[in-house]
């Protein structure tokens, strides 16, 4: 299993500042510099063996990761970092309407919806796109989307082939050589985690998708069945948007804390 973020940032895609990526380029020249070595020739390699981070930085994009399985693939939220993944996608069978999408929603405010208008495989004939929610709501919140004034092509002018799939709260679905079970999150808007389990050649490994996620139930009696959504897990993926001073005043916003995660 191989877990990507393509969006992390809650709330609304933030670019960095022209203040920030100076500092950033600063570092790097700092060790660039540092390396003994920096003459021209060098440049290229320094910086093709950059960790991501240290050239662009943490965020910007909202939420959105995909799950990649030994046989398929699962997206979980499309955030504006689905934009990004749709571009990459389009360079392989999607490009040429012969993809499938498998598309998987926590819930439909904005951070996690706003990539859906700008994701190239929706509009290319041909196409397999499979949305998935435990929310009965899912077909309207996708048609809402486009739909004026919001967007200007309307759901109908879409090219590819569109399925909607409510799920079942806590029920195991099997797909794409994984076992995706939504467990419901602490958040005001119904909000569902989705517990990812693979089973392969080299074992077994269990991704935990846990954004908007208040975490108000902490000890297993209070979480009930929804604490399998973290039991055993390999990778857990947790909300931790504001500092603790600002928990503490946008308390019931459904939203946690690094401190406290």
């Amino acid at each position: 299993m191989v877990v990507r973020f393509w969006g992390v940032r809650g709330s609304i895609p933030a670019p960095k500042s022209p203040a920030v990526m100076q500092e950033l380029l600063v570092d790097v020249l700092k060790e660039f510099t540092a390396t003994g070595a920096a003459t021209a020739d060098r440049i290229d390699s320094f910086v093709r063996e950059l960790p991501a981070w240290k050239g662009a930085g943490y965020g910007g994009e909202t939420s959105c990761a995909e799950v990649e399985s030994e046989a398929g693939r699962i997206i979980i939220d499309a955030g504006s970092g689905l934009r990004r993944l749709g571009e990459r996608l389009m360079q392989g069978p999607h490009g040429k309407g012969q993809g499938e999408i498998h598309l998987f929603f926590t819930h439909f405010h904005w951070d996690h919806i706003v990539g859906l208008p700008f994701f190239a495989p929706i509009f290319v004939p041909g196409n397999r796109i499979h949305l998935y929610a435990v929310q009965s709501d899912l077909e309207l919140c996708v048609r809402q989307v486009f739909k004026k004034p919001f967007f200007p092509v309307p759901f109908e002018q879409l090219l590819s082939k569109i399925s909607f799939h409510r799920l079942d709260p806590r029920q195991p679905l099997e797909l794409q050589g994984v076992t995706v079970t939504p467990y419901q999150l602490d958040h005001p808007d119904p909000c569902w985690g989705y517990r990812v389990e693979e089973t392969s050649a080299r074992g077994r490994r269990v991704y935990a998708h846990c954004v908007d996620n208040e975490a108000t139930r902490i000890s297993p009696l209070d979480l009930g069945e929804d604490a399998l959504l973290y039991k055993g897990a390999d990778l857990c993926f947790f909300d931790a948007q504001y500092t603790l001073q600002e928990f503490l005043e946008h308390m019931n916003w459904g939203i946690h804390c690094a401190h406290r995660s």
